[in-house]
């Protein structure tokens, strides 16, 4: 569907910003599937948005208005991305974003079809000691999305997903920002973990644990780590432990 499309293209654009794409040149095949999946992309991107305009147009004042500028804002990230890997346009330089916003923004753009619509319950509990911002957002975003959409998928309607930050102290001296997902659905079993950690041929052609591995890759590529462990009596958690450095003055909330 259309979110596993959007999926695939910021999957894309995150892995160009590792430590390999410097130094490897796009293979062909692969340079043809990048041309695919932005011509498959971009035009029911550009209906949704004009949808939107319309929509937009229609509602009473104010109804509305912050969630379709949300979702305005997210198609036209979509879109640069796009830009970016069609080679129209260079990569712009990643700037700093809340991680907070960042997730919030997530959860309104995606939890109505991710969770309302399947029945299941999604609680956000964010620590307000966590003021950090991430130079990383395109590959945070990737991550997370991966991680709810994995949970949503795996629920019955009238299961629970939780989604929440905490502000960790590792070391002196090192602060780590945990973002951690938690279901009470009927948790990885300790196979597929293994599968999943192995990265084994079989999986990889058979495309099952797919968005995990790929997270797992992403964490790794900014610096941060992702941890999957069953809950007891029922569930899965998901935690990703991101390095935190303090916010500079401009982008602390006034």
């Amino acid at each position: 569907g259309m979110l596993e499309g959007l999926q695939q293209v910021a999957a894309l654009v995150a892995a160009r910003g590792g430590p390999r794409a410097a130094t490897e040149p796009p293979r062909p095949d692969a340079r043809r599937e990048v041309r695919r999946l932005v011509h498959e992309v971009r035009n029911p991107l550009a209906v949704m948005r004009n949808y939107l305009e319309l929509l937009g147009e229609r509602l009473p004042p104010g109804d509305g208005v912050h969630e379709i500028a949300v979702l305005k804002q997210e198609l036209d990230r979509v879109n640069g991305l796009l830009d970016v890997l069609s080679g129209q346009a260079p990569a712009e330089p990643a700037r700093p974003v809340d991680v907070h916003q960042l997730l919030d923004e997530l959860v309104l753009a995606y939890g109505k079809a991710l969770f309302d619509a399947r029945g299941i319950a999604l609680a956000v509990s964010f620590d307000a000691e966590v003021r950090v911002a991430t130079p990383h957002a395109n590959a945070l975003r990737q991550i997370v999305l991966n991680l709810l959409k994995n949970a949503s998928e795996a629920l019955a309607p009238g299961k629970r997903v939780e989604l929440a930050t905490a502000l960790v102290f590792a070391e002196p001296g090192q602060r780590l920002v945990e973002i951690s997902i938690t279901d009470d659905g009927p948790g990885i079993p300790a196979e597929a973990l293994e599968r999943v950690a192995a990265d084994t041929e079989r999986d990889a052609a058979s495309g099952r644990g797919h968005g995990l591995r790929n997270s797992i890759a992403l964490a790794q590529r900014i610096g941060a780590q992702l941890l999957l462990r069953r809950r007891a009596g029922g569930g899965t958690v998901a935690t990703l432990l991101l390095p935190a450095r303090e916010p500079r003055a401009s982008e602390r909330a006034a």
